[in-house]
């Protein structure tokens, strides 16, 4: 009997724990599985944001806006750490940083970025001025035609000397709507094929169809005729503003 018992009681902990490790990895990654339109994801936004980072707030005299507030961490190499931002009902910003992002105890604010977003660097305040220009931003800006064709032109040429490891040739560029300074230009796009690429004769199509689909998504920045922080993605930034018309860009792989 006592043998039964004691079989019960382990295997009772051997459960309990396991719920715990599983929610705590869930709280851990949180930040890095979410919708941007949506913000974190609402399973562990209400424990989160309304229970622990909200009394954190609340102790550091902040009245902050719900729908203005973003947590987030930085790499993953640094552990449990987080940071976030949020605009108060003032209209001012507040940037803070938490001891844990599982389980926030300790916050510290600052009344500016302590790491604004720097080329070729990446830190979790970065991240969050990144998440908060996509929550807070009103109105996209768009490239003129002409900006469109100069960007085209160098992610082409981009595409040409580096060979990425792609299979489609063809993309559209847009305006990643990202401050980072005078001497930068954010830049995005999308990889796509078009009605062309299914065609089964040889009639000419024109390459500004706008008949596309789109099979990933990257964004960088300019500098003259420079790219930095240039990378590929699954997902669409927020920031990301692309013409419904957008000139379809093509390069030519070698050996082809």
């Amino acid at each position: 009997m006592k043998t039964r018992i004691l079989i019960i009681i382990i295997s009772i902990s051997v459960m309990a724990i396991v719920g715990v490790v599983v929610f705590g990895l869930a709280l851990l990654t949180f930040n890095f599985d979410r919708n941007i339109d949506e913000g974190i994801l609402s399973e562990v936004q209400e424990y989160v944001t309304s229970s622990d980072i909200e009394r954190l707030l609340i102790q550091n005299q902040i009245d902050y806006i719900p729908g203005k507030i973003v947590v987030t961490g930085g790499p993953a190499f640094k552990g449990d750490l987080g940071c976030g931002a949020v605009v108060d009902v003032n209209s001012e910003t507040y940037w803070f940083e938490i001891d844990s992002i599982s389980e926030p105890k300790k916050m510290i604010t600052y009344s500016e970025n302590p790491g604004s977003c720097q080329i070729n660097l990446t830190s979790c305040f970065c991240n969050a001025q990144q998440e908060l220009a996509a929550v807070t931003i009103d109105e996209l800006s768009y490239f003129t035609a002409e900006q469109e064709q100069q960007v085209g032109k160098r992610v082409q040429r981009y595409f040409e000397t580096m060979q990425h490891q792609i299979s489609l040739t063809k993309f559209v560029v847009g305006k990643y709507n990202f401050d980072m300074g005078e001497k930068y230009t954010g830049i995005c796009g999308a990889l796509v094929t078009d009605s062309a690429d299914f065609a089964s004769d040889d009639t000419p199509r024109d390459n500004t169809s706008n008949e596309i689909s789109i099979h990933g998504y990257f964004s960088g920045y300019m500098d003259g005729s420079n790219l930095w922080d240039f990378s590929l993605s699954v997902d669409n930034e927020k920031l990301c503003a692309i013409h419904d018309d957008a000139k379809i860009f093509q390069y030519q792989k070698s050996g082809e």
